[in-house]
């Protein structure tokens, strides 16, 4: 694969330019210095793909608020290659139709070009299905607010991420006391446009026949979490991935605030059912693959929606994604053979749960519920015939979090994400500890 090749030269090169890199980070205090030869070491002796990708992430984080961090970044873009260029679900079967029409391509096409002229940030075009009320205001941070409707909306939004300033694992925002956001800068979310069902179905066609994977990924958000954070998180993800197929947001009604937790657990029940046509209505159309990651709450959703008995699906569902899920375990059992059902076995599909013993979020959600959750890791995490369970407890050892956001933010997990959605790796093949055969889990 490209990627591959991609990652043993830049293996290589960081190797061949250690001495610069090293010269460059200057004089580093014992305990980083020894933690810095041990990543130089596995990298050097990595003889797999997801070895040599942790290898890297260690590296780079070690690497990243040094002087050295800059000099690393060059020789990063110096090693990527360029990137080559009978239904029953509504969308799907417009999709496919919308496909005939030429000029929905054209002008696309066009819109791809004048994006690719800028070069100090690129846009990440995000999809999105909400049943959040549209609240009518004319700018984007308030056109979708915490309220239900029972109607769905369909529409698109344009996230610029900027080339030079953005860090792996972060959503670059604007201090609060400046509040002015630039593209360069900053990770900004342009006002979403709305369309009827049929107008989405031809604009997802368009940028699935231009997308270099034919494929979908499919985010859903969790508690507390406006529509305009769902959307920025989105197009972070499937840049920090780098997923270059096309990016769907389903995002239902959380209040966005601290105190609405139960509020937002009915929104997400409530919201099972339109995540359920959502993914119906995606049958038949021109995606090879479909992936789909849920956060926190959003597992609720998840869970739900794809959980029930229901017969005859053909979405070609390869991945199904559960992290830091808010799920009571018991729950979870009950539902997850049917979830099982909805991948692609026969492809290879996975579905994958991260939980981490650090997550104070879902030790509070346990608490309340007085239930166990999926997402946190008790003695162990859940061991089931079927589902690849990853303990991601080391991936984030800062001290005052609540360690709930780390699917997005830490670089190891969001290098293993991709290899798993990207490269439809299982976890055998990432460089991940097997632990008693039943889970895995990121090494210390």
């Amino acid at each position: 694969m490209d990627t591959d090749f991609e990652q043993w030269v830049l293996v290589d090169t960081l190797l061949e330019n250690w001495d610069g890199i090293r010269v460059r980070m200057g004089p580093l205090p014992p305990t980083l210095n020894a933690a810095l030869q041990e990543a130089t070491a596995a990298l050097a002796a990595a003889s797999q793909a997801g070895q040599s990708a942790l290898a890297l992430d260690r590296l780079l984080d070690l690497t990243e608020d040094t002087a050295a961090y800059d000099y690393v970044r060059q020789l990063i873009q110096r090693c990527t290659l360029p990137t080559r260029g009978a239904t029953r679900g509504a969308i799907g079967e417009q999709a496919r139709s919308a496909l005939a029409a030429p000029g929905l391509v054209l002008a696309s096409a066009q819109l791809a070009a004048a994006a690719s002229d800028s070069t100090s940030f690129h846009t990440v075009p995000v999809f999105f299905v909400t049943n959040r009320k549209d609240t009518g205001a004319g700018n984007n941070e308030d056109r979708f607010g915490g309220e239900y409707a029972k109607e769905v909306t369909y529409g698109r939004a344009q996230v610029t991420i900027p080339t030079q300033a953005h860090r792996i694992g972060h959503v670059e925002r604007p201090l609060p006391w400046i509040g002015r956001e630039q593209a360069d800068r900053h990770v900004v979310l342009t006002t979403p446009e709305t369309v009827n069902r049929d107008g989405f179905a031809s604009l997802l066609a368009t940028d699935t026949a231009l997308a270099p994977r034919k494929e979908l990924l499919v985010f859903l958000h969790g508690y507390r979490v406006t529509f305009e954070e769902a959307a920025r998180r989105a197009a972070q993800v499937a840049n920090d991935i780098r997923f270059d197929g096309v990016v769907l947001l389903f995002s239902w009604p959380s209040a966005g605030t601290l105190m609405a937790y139960a509020a937002d657990g009915d929104s997400a029940a409530k919201s099972a059912e339109p995540l359920r046509q959502l993914l119906r209505d995606l049958e038949g159309g021109p995606w090879s693959r479909v992936h789909v990651l849920a956060h926190s709450m959003g597992n609720r959703v998840l869970v739900s929606g794809l959980g029930g008995p229901e017969q005859g699906w053909t979405l070609p569902i390869q991945n199904v994604v559960m992290v830091a899920a808010d799920v009571e375990l018991d729950l979870f059992e009950q539902k997850f053979p049917f979830v099982r059902q909805r991948v692609n076995a026969a492809e290879g599909g996975l579905v994958t749960s991260y939980a981490s013993g650090m997550d104070r979020a879902l030790g509070i959600s346990a608490w309340l519920h007085r239930g166990s959750r999926l997402g946190r890791v008790g003695d162990s995490p859940l061991a089931l015939e079927g589902l690849e369970s990853i303990d991601a407890t080391a991936t984030d050892t800062s001290l005052l979090a609540l360690h709930h956001g780390y699917f997005a933010e830490r670089r190891s997990l969001l290098t293993d994400l991709g290899l798993l959605v990207r490269e439809r790796l299982p976890a055998a093949r990432r460089g991940l500890a097997p632990v008693q055969g039943k889970w895995w889990m990121f090494q210390p």
